[in-house]
């Protein structure tokens, strides 16, 4: 169907130049180290978190440096990382955390 015959009106883009139905929410610290953990859960390489936890190469190196200083990952012989059995005990109560907090909102 031709675009200029369609008779629905789409809504006008807000001011930033997106349609108003969507957001953008920043993630925190907690939130990223989480998406690294559970990409890296059985192993993955350094694009694979970058493309899947969606970092650029310079916040892949500044998270992955704390993380392995925390001992919640470790290198793999390739170059990749890998959760630790501690960084796996920290993504399952930060899971536990989000379901309390989901129960107790109204």
């Amino acid at each position: 169907m031709n675009s200029r015959l369609d008779t629905k009106q789409k809504s006008p883009p807000a001011a930033s130049g997106f349609p108003e139905n969507i957001s953008f929410k920043r993630r925190d610290g907690l939130k990223i180290v989480e998406d690294i953990l559970s990409v890296a859960f059985n192993g993955a390489s350094k694009t694979e978190v970058v493309y899947r936890a969606n970092l650029n190469f310079n916040r892949y190196k500044n998270y992955v440096s704390l993380l392995l200083e925390k001992g919640l990952v470790t290198l793999t012989e390739r170059g990749g990382i890998m959760t630790t059995e501690r960084g796996r005990l920290f993504l399952e109560l930060s899971r536990q955390r989000k379901e309390i907090l989901t129960m107790l909102s109204p």
